[in-house]
């Protein structure tokens, strides 16, 4: 109910308690007064209440909001930490394999080097394929 509908209610209650003779005719108007004002204060209290009540969801609601971002720091932290870290592995990993394929071509370019002949044929052959090619040649 409303604040006017009990306003209204109260008024039909002093005219039924005048007319039941709880209160004289001569002091209906001051108990009605009186009454009405304690009606009023309370119904300011509420609505001050009620402000506050929803000044305070809010602030709670920001808070809430606050709270979770800062949860969520220490997962920045960690991902941001992992992916320097996965970056580093995987340079790492470029250059062992960029040195093991050097190591490969140098140990081609000697085996070449060793297996040089004087034939004037596998020289031309040499220099047509290539030292990489002769390898694998050899190897089957």
């Amino acid at each position: 109910m409303g604040y006017s509908d009990d306003l209204v209610r109260l008024r039909k209650r002093m005219l039924d308690a005048l007319g039941l003779g709880v209160i004289e005719g001569t002091s209906k108007d001051l108990y009605e007064a009186t009454l009405i004002q304690v009606m009023n204060e309370a119904e300011k209290q509420r609505q001050t209440c009620v402000a506050r009540a929803e000044d305070m969801r809010r602030q709670a609601a920001i808070a809430d909001g606050q709270a979770h971002a800062f949860s969520q720091t220490g997962s920045i932290v960690y991902n941001v930490l992992n992916g320097f870290i996965n970056a580093a592995e995987r340079q790492k990993r470029e250059e062992q394999e960029f040195a093991a394929e050097d190591a490969e071509r140098k140990a081609a370019k000697e085996a070449a080097a060793n297996a040089e002949s004087t034939d004037p044929v596998v020289d031309a052959i040499t220099e047509t394929l290539g030292v990489e090619e002769i390898s694998k040649r050899k190897r089957k």
